[in-house]
Parts: structure tokens; sequence; C-alpha cells
């Protein structure tokens, strides 16, 4: 997996070589990861369509995240990497979400 983390340099170059790379490790099926200023680059780019009202969107290889998401983010990653069984990680994630919002 390629995670592109966010920030406001996407918005100031084109960065072709990322570009490249990232249309290289997606035709290989390696899936792309982006959160904030970097899901901006990846539609600016045609990777995504990140118009979709959901704060995380997991389409055709790539997840994308708003700036408001990072656990929602992470989640996704975890799921998509097979890191733990989908259980563990949805139990671990109910307890952040959880203490989150109190």
């Amino acid at each position: 997996m390629v995670i592109l983390t966010g920030g406001y340099s996407w918005k100031e170059g084109e960065h072709p070589e990322i570009k490249t790379f990232v249309a290289d490790v997606h035709s290989k099926g390696i899936p792309v990861a982006a959160i904030c200023g970097a899901t901006v680059y990846l539609e600016k780019h045609g990777f995504i369509d990140h118009s979709d009202p959901e704060q995380v969107v997991n389409k055709n290889g790539f997840i994308a995240a708003d700036e408001r998401s990072a656990l929602e983010f992470a989640r996704e990653i975890f799921l998509v990497l097979k890191a733990h069984p989908d259980e563990v990680v949805e139990e671990w994630y109910s307890c952040f979400k959880k203490s989150d919002s109190q």
C-alpha cells in the first residue's frame, strides 16, 4: 500500500513524478490511500472523484479521506491490509470512536 499524507504542498505543484508513481503502483493492484490535501492531488489528476459526501471512500483501489477522518482512514487501511481480523479492527475502531465522542 502507498499512503499519501495530507498537507498544503499538494496544491503548490504538479509533482509529475508522483502522478507517474501512483499510476504505476495502482496498475499493479497496489492500493493507494490519501488523506486531506493528498486527496485534492489525486482528484486533480483524475485518480479519484472525491465529490462523495462520505468522509472516507474506499473505491477502485483508492482510499480517500477528508481531514476530519483520521480514525476512519486508519480503519480502512487496516481492513484493506488485513492487519487483523475484521472483527478486531471494528472493535478497535469502536473503542476509539466511543472515547473520541465523549
